[in-house]
């Protein structure tokens, strides 16, 4: 933990942070407060964000099947499998992106 940023207190003192916790006990309670507050809305929008990774997925699936039904035929079935493999690997790369965004890499 870093303690070396330094704050100012009601009367514009420099303060370590311990310091504000002693001079200022309901400015600490205030900051945990927000920042378990943004915790939370971190992640409603992390579950949103893999709601929509799952969604979009199912949806070019989907598409592609449609598209293969459409055009059914011998040859284009590779065409689909070639798509699948394509749709896969992006789903791959993605993930290894955001894995490394979020340093678990």
């Amino acid at each position: 933990m870093n303690t070396s940023k330094m704050y100012e207190d009601l009367d514009g003192n420099k303060c370590s942070i311990w310091q504000m916790v002693r001079r200022e006990p309901d400015w600490a309670v205030n900051r945990i407060q927000d920042g378990e507050k943004a915790i939370g809305e971190l992640l409603k929008i992390k579950i949103q964000e893999d709601t929509l990774v799952r969604f979009s997925r199912q949806a070019v699936i989907d598409m592609v099947d449609a598209l293969f039904h459409m055009y059914a035929s011998d040859y284009r079935f590779e065409a689909k499998e070639e798509l699948l493999k394509m749709i896969q690997r992006r789903e791959c790369d993605s993930q290894t992106k955001v894995e490394e965004r979020e340093g678990n890499v």
